[in-house]
């Protein structure tokens, strides 16, 4: 097995979560572990995440022990708390209470509508 490389620890000003995570899959990758089982994965990750993650990671998977937990439901968790999604309903929200009406790219126009004699290409102009 290849020595380890050492990977920072995720420091949320100066790097995206998704780049992170993307930065652990090549850490495996450079290390030969993408064929390790999945509790080797979470090891190696709550190991090297930094402290901030792991606390955030204890907190998020509570009463589990962040140590028994599977690895896909932490990486899903933290996934949802750094990186989250805005649903369909929230960006309507936020885009009636704002004046941009493009705002998360919803708008009336760009949803799409049988209209006679209008395809799909032609509806926006």
């Amino acid at each position: 097995m290849a020595s380890l490389v050492p990977l920072l620890p995720f420091i949320p000003a100066s790097e995206s979560w998704d780049s992170y995570l993307a930065r652990f899959d090549c850490y495996l990758q450079a290390n030969e572990l993408t064929e390790v089982s999945q509790e080797r994965k979470r090891g190696l990750f709550l190991s090297l995440c930094g402290p901030e993650v792991f606390e955030t990671a204890r907190a998020l998977v509570a009463p589990v022990e962040v140590q028994a937990a599977p690895w896909d439901m932490i990486k899903e968790k933290l996934c949802n708390h750094y990186a989250p999604q805005a649903s369909v309903f929230e960006c309507h929200l936020v885009r009636a209470r704002s004046s941009d009406s493009h705002y998360c790219g919803w708008h009336p126009r760009n949803v799409p509508h049988k209209v006679p004699g209008k395809d799909l290409v032609s509806w926006n102009k």
